[in-house]
């Protein structure tokens, strides 16, 4: 198995591809925004300004890695998708 940067590629994203629950794995940017149902420029302008998007404070960013690609926990996307506007 390879490695960048001295991480296993197993290691990059933190991603488990293993999961048997769609909720339990971290979602990359392009799926979370899709699931919220909103652009992905929207999304990420969104966390990294801390303002709000649908009316909620946006999810919180579980990880970025070395390229820059942000991923979140599928748990939290899941409860942010059942939260009702505040």
């Amino acid at each position: 198995m390879g490695s960048i940067d001295g991480k296993a590629l197993s290691e990059i994203g933190r991603r488990s591809r293993a999961s048997g629950d769609y909720w339990e794995q971290l979602l990359g940017l392009e799926d979370t925004a899709r699931l919220m149902q909103v652009r992905i420029s929207d999304l990420k302008l969104a966390v990294l300004s801390g303002k709000m998007i649908n009316g909620k404070l946006p999810p919180k960013i579980h990880s970025v890695s070395g390229g820059g690609h942000f991923f979140f926990d599928g748990k939290e996307i899941k409860n942010w998708l059942a939260l009702e506007n505040d």
